[in-house]
C-alpha cells in the first residue's frame, strides 16, 4: 500500500469521525444527513482497508464496486436529506436544469473517456463491462445531488455546504478518472493520482464538517468565498467542451451518442439562460410596479408640503411699505452668506449690485400695484466677503395680508444654474474635442458676414480644410492619437488667423476658416499658405511623417449675398485640391463649376453605361521578350459614350472608384474577357494563354470579390493559375496589414497576384516578402528612361530583387527594340507594350495570336 493509498484511507476516516462529531451537535434531518455522510466516509475507508489487507488478489473484481457503492448510496441518501430547494419556483425549475447540465456535461465526459468503449466493446469481460458502466451513473447521480447543494450554498451562505459539494465533485472526478483507467484502452497508470484525488475529497468533507461545527457554535461564515460555487457548478460544462475540442483536435472519429448527448447539453444551456431572462423581466416588472408606487405616494408628500419645502429652501425676506427689511430666515445665511436679521432695518436695495438697483426699485413699484401677483427678476446680489451671485427674486405684495402686511421677497441662489447654462450654451455650439466652433456657430457667424459685406468694400473669405490620411492615422497610430492630430490642427490654425476670424471644426477631419474683411483673394492664400507650413511641423509616427491638408478657398464675389453658393465654391476648391495630391491649395474659380458639374454628368452616365452595354474590352499582349511569343493578355477596358466619343480607363475609373460603380463594372469585366480568353485558348490551340485584370482600390475593399472570382472561374472554366490580378503598389502600401490579409483571400482562389506600376528602389522591395504575389510590373517610366543611367540601375536592381525574391518580373511601356533589347541583356524575360502590339480589339486579338501561334509554329 502506498503513501496516497494510506493518506486516502486515513482522511476518509477522519472525515467520517469529524462528520458524527458535528451531528452531535445538530437535530433533526441535519443530523441524520451528517451521520449518513459520515458512513459514507467510512464504509470507503473500511472496504479500502479490507482491499489492501486481505490482498486484492483475493478478492473477486467487483470489489471496486461494492467500495464505490458503500460511499455512493449514504452519500446521495445525505445530501437528498439536506434542505436544498429554493423557495421560487422559477429558481427550482433553473436548479433542476443546472442539474440536468451537470449530469449531461459529465455523461459525455465520460462516454468520451471510458463509457463509450465499454458500450461498444462486447468482447470485455462482464467485471470490466459493469465497472466501467455503473460507476459513471452512480459519478452522474452524485454530481446532479452536488449540484442542489452548491445552490443550497449560494443561496445560504453556508461554508460547510460549499465545501461538501466540491469535495464531493472531487471525488466524482476522482472515481471518473479510476474508471477510465482501468479500462484496457488506457496505457498510462493513474493509481496514484486517484489516491491523492480520494484524499482530497475526504479531505474537503472533513473540512466541510468542520465549517458546519463553526456555524453550529454562532460563528458567522465569510460570503465572499460563495462566488466560487458558480464557477465549480459550469466546471463539468467547460469539462465537457474542453473533452469535445479535444478529440476534434486529435481527430478521433465522430461519435453519434456525443453529437446528440452535446446537442442536449447546450439545449438545456439555452433553456437556462432563457428563463434567467425571463425571470429577470419579472424582477423588474416587479421592481417597477413598486417604484410607482412610492413615486405615487412621494408625490402626494410633496404636494402637503411644498410650501414648507419651498421656504426653507430659499432665503426669504419680508419688506415694509419703503422696501426696509424687517425679516430675515435662517436661509439668509446660505445664500448670501450674511448672518439672519443682520440687514435689517436697512434697505432691500443694499442686497443687489449697484448697476441693479434701479431696476429692482421700478420692480418693487410694479409689484406695489399688482397686489397678490408674483413677479420674478434675476439680478446680483451680494455674498458675505464673496463678492456679487447670480439670483432670481420674486417678490410678491402682500401688504394687505393682515399677517404679514409686506412684500414677501424670495431669494433663490442661480449662479451655478447659470454656469451649466453658460456651458450647455457653448457646448451646442463648440466641438468638444478642438474647442473650436462646431458647424452652427460657423454657418451663423457666416450669415451675419455676408450680411456685413453688403455695406461695406471688403468682402468674407471660406477656407475648408481637409486633413490627409485621417484614416490611415487612425488605423495605424490608434483612435487617440487621431484625436491628438485634430487638437494640434485646431492649434495651429488658431496660431495663424486673427483674432476677428473664426475657425470651426465641421466633420471629422474637415476644418473651415472664415476670414473677415479680405480686399482680395491673395490674402486668403497667403493664410492658406501659413496654415500648410505650421501643419508640416506635426509630425506623426516613428518615421516623423509631416502632416499635410488640402485646402480649397473662395471668396464672396462682390454682389454677391449667398452663404451657401460660398460654401459651395470652397467645397468645389477643396475637391480640386484634394484631387491634386496631398498638402495643395486650390482657389476656387467659375471653370472649376464646369469641371465639377462636368464630372457629376459623368458619373451619373456610369451608372446607366453598365445596364446599356456601353462597355467595351481590349487586350495587350505580355510576351517573352526573347522571342516575342505571347503568354498572357492584359484586359483594358473602355467606354464608347454616346457623346464623348470613345474614353480611356483614365478619363473614369478614378469616378468609378468613387461612386462605387467600379465594382460591377469590374465584375463585367473580369467575366467577359475570362470567357474571351478561355476560347481563344481551345480555339487557337493555346492551353496556357493567360489572363492579367486590374483591381483598384475600391475592388480590393469589396468583401465578395474572392466570390465573385470563383463565379467566374466556374463561369468561363479558365484555369485559376492562369488570372492574374493585378494592383498598384501605392495601394497596397497604404495599409500593408490589411493589404497583407485582402491578397492571402485572393490567393486562396487560385489566381496569380501582381503589384502593377512597381516604383520602388530595390532597397525597399523587401516588403514584397510579406505578400503572396507571383509577379513585379516595372512602372513604364524607367522603362522609357532606360538611355539615363540613374533608370537604368533601378531597373536592373529590380531585375536581381525579383530573382531574389522569386517573383517574375515583367517590364511595362516598352514601345522600341532597343528598350526590349536591353531588358533581355539584363535578365527581364517578360514585358509589353506598344512595340509588341497595342491594345487590341477582341477580334485583333485573335489575328495577332494566331499570327504568332503560326509564326512561333514554322
Amino acid at each position: 500500500m502506498g503513501v496516497a493509498d494510506s493518506l486516502s484511507i486515513g482522511t476518509a476516516l477522519l472525515a467520517a469521525i469529524a462528520c458524527g462529531i458535528v451531528a452531535a451537535r445538530l437535530r433533526g434531518r441535519l443530523r441524520l444527513a451528517w451521520l449518513l455522510l459520515g458512513l459514507s466516509g467510512a464504509a470507503w475507508a473500511m472496504v479500502g482497508g479490507a482491499t489492501v489487507w486481505i490482498g486484492a488478489g483475493s478478492l473477486p473484481f467487483l470489489t471496486a464496486d461494492v467500495r464505490f457503492g458503500a460511499m455512493l448510496v449514504p452519500a446521495v441518501i445525505a445530501l437528498a436529506m439536506l434542505p436544498s430547494a429554493p423557495p421560487l419556483a422559477g429558481e427550482r425549475l433553473r436548479v433542476a436544469l443546472d442539474g440536468a447540465i451537470v449530469a449531461g456535461s459529465l455523461l459525455l465526459v465520460s462516454w468520451a473517456l471510458g463509457l463509450g468503449v465499454a458500450y461498444r466493446n462486447v468482447d470485455a469481460d462482464l467485471n470490466h463491462r459493469l465497472n466501467a458502466l455503473v460507476h459513471p451513473f452512480g459519478d452522474l447521480l452524485l454530481a446532479v445531488m452536488v449540484t442542489f447543494v452548491l445552490y443550497s450554498a449560494i443561496r445560504t451562505a453556508r461554508l460547510s455546504r460549499l465545501l461538501l459539494g466540491v469535495g464531493l465533485l472531487v471525488n466524482v472526478g476522482a472515481d471518473t478518472v479510476a474508471t477510465w483507467s482501468q479500462w484496457p484502452a488506457s496505457a498510462d497508470n493513474f493509481s496514484s493520482l486517484i489516491s491523492w484525488g480520494w484524499a482530497a475529497g475526504f479531505g474537503l468533507l472533513g473540512a466541510a464538517a468542520l465549517a458546519e461545527w463553526r456555524t453550529a457554535s454562532g460563528q458567522p461564515a465569510s460570503r465572499s468565498t460563495f462566488g466560487a460555487a458558480v464557477a465549480v457548478l459550469y466546471l463539468p460544462l467547460l469539462g465537457a467542451a474542453t473533452v469535445a475540442l479535444l478529440r476534434r483536435a486529435h481527430g478521433e472519429p465522430s461519435d453519434a451518442f456525443l453529437f446528440w448527448e452535446g446537442s442536449v447539453v447546450i439545449a438545456l444551456v439555452v433553456a437556462r439562460e432563457l428563463l434567467t431572462l425571463h425571470t429577470n423581466r419579472g424582477l423588474r416588472r416587479t421592481f417597477e410596479q413598486r417604484l410607482a408606487a412610492r413615486t405615487e405616494t412621494l408625490s402626494r408628500s410633496e404636494s402637503r408640503f411644498r410650501t414648507l419645502v419651498t421656504r426653507s429652501a430659499d432665503a426669504t425676506v419680508l419688506l415694509d411699505q419703503e422696501g426696509i427689511i424687517h425679516y430675515e430666515n435662517d436661509a439668509i445665511e446660505r445664500v448670501l452668506g450674511r448672518a439672519p436679521g443682520s440687514s435689517q432695518d436697512r434697505s432691500w436695495l443694499t442686497l443687489v449690485h449697484p448697476e441693479d438697483q434701479g431696476r429692482l426699485q421700478s420692480v418693487l413699484e410694479k409689484s406695489r400695484q399688482a397686489p397678490g401677483i408674483p413677479i420674478t427678476v434675476e439680478t446680483r446680489v451680494s455674498h458675505g466677503d464673496e463678492g456679487y451671485r447670480q439670483a432670481e427674486l420674486t417678490i410678491v405684495n402682500q401688504l394687505a395680508d393682515a399677517a404679514l402686511a409686506s412684500f414677501v421677497l424670495t431669494v433663490h441662489d442661480v449662479t451655478e444654474r447659470k454656469a451649466i447654462d453658460e456651458q450647455l450654451a457653448h457646448h451646442a455650439l463648440h466641438d468638444n474635442l478642438t474647442r473650436l466652433a462646431n458647424r452652427a456657430l460657423f454657418r451663423d457667424r457666416l450669415d451675419q458676414s455676408v450680411v456685413r459685406a453688403a455695406r461695406r468694400r471688403q468682402q468674407p473669405a471660406v477656407l475648408l480644410l481637409d486633413v490627409d490620411g485621417m484614416k490611415q492615422i487612425s488605423k495605424t497610430l490608434g483612435s487617440q492619437a487621431a484625436d491628438d492630430v485634430l487638437v494640434a490642427v485646431a492649434d495651429r490654425l488658431r496660431e495663424c488667423v486673427r483674432a476677428g476670424d473664426t475657425i470651426a471644426r465641421l466633420a471629422d477631419d474637415e476644418f473651415a476658416v472664415l476670414i473677415e474683411d479680405t480686399e482680395n483673394v491673395e490674402a486668403p492664400a497667403h493664410v492658406a499658405e501659413r496654415i500648410l507650413a505650421e501643419l508640416s511641423r506635426v509630425k506623426l509616427g516613428n518615421g516623423l511623417k509631416p502632416l499635410s491638408a488640402g485646402i480649397g478657398l473662395a471668396a464672396l464675389p462682390p454682389g454677391l449675398q449667398n452663404a451657401d453658393e460660398l460654401l459651395r465654391n470652397a467645397d468645389t476648391a477643396l475637391a480640386e485640391a484634394k484631387a491634386a495630391g496631398a498638402g495643395k491649395i486650390a482657389v476656387y474659380d467659375r471653370s472649376m463649376s464646369t469641371a465639377v458639374a462636368s464630372q457629376l454628368e459623368l458619373e451619373a452616365d456610369l451608372q446607366r453605361a453598365i445596364e446599356r452595354k456601353e462597355f467595351l474590352i481590349h487586350y495587350q499582349p505580355m510576351v517573352r521578350l526573347k522571342d516575342g511569343s505571347p503568354t498572357a493578355v492584359e484586359a483594358l477596358v473602355r467606354w464608347v459614350h454616346p457623346w464623348r466619343g470613345m474614353l480611356l480607363p483614365g478619363d473614369f475609373i478614378l469616378a468609378a472608384d468613387k461612386t462605387g460603380a467600379i465594382v460591377s463594372l469590374g465584375r463585367w469585366l473580369m467575366l467577359e474577357a475570362s470567357r474571351q480568353v478561355r476560347r481563344w485558348q481551345e480555339e487557337l490551340e493555346l492551353p496556357t494563354l493567360g489572363l492579367a485584370i486590374n483591381l483598384s482600390i475600391r475592388q480590393l475593399s469589396d468583401e465578395g470579390l474572392a466570390n465573385d472570382i470563383r463565379h467566374v472561374l466556374r463561369d468561363s472554366g479558365l484555369p485559376p493559375e492562369l488570372l492574374m490580378l493585378e494592383t498598384m503598389e501605392s495601394a497596397l502600401l497604404e495599409d500593408l496589414p490589411h493589404s497583407i490579409a485582402v491578397l492571402g483571400n485572393l490567393k486562396d482562389v487560385g489566381a496569380s497576384l501582381a503589384i502593377d506600376n512597381c516604383r520602388s528602389d530595390a532597397a525597399s522591395l523587401s516588403y514584397i516578402r510579406q505578400l503572396p504575389v507571383d509577379t513585379l510590373k516595372i512602372d513604364r517610366s524607367f522603362v522609357m528612361n532606360l538611355g539615363k543611367q540613374r533608370e537604368r540601375d533601378q531597373v536592373r536592381a529590380m531585375i536581381e530583387a525579383g530573382e531574389w525574391l522569386k517573383v517574375a518580373i515583367v517590364a511595362e511601356g516598352i514601345e522600341e527594340p532597343g528598350q526590349a533589347s536591353e531588358l533581355v541583356a539584363m535578365g527581364c524575360e517578360l514585358g509589353q507594350g506598344f512595340h509588341f502590339a497595342k491594345p487590341l480589339a477582341a477580334s485583333q486579338m485573335f489575328d495577332y495570336l494566331d499570327k504568332r501561334r503560326h509564326q512561333k509554329a514554322a
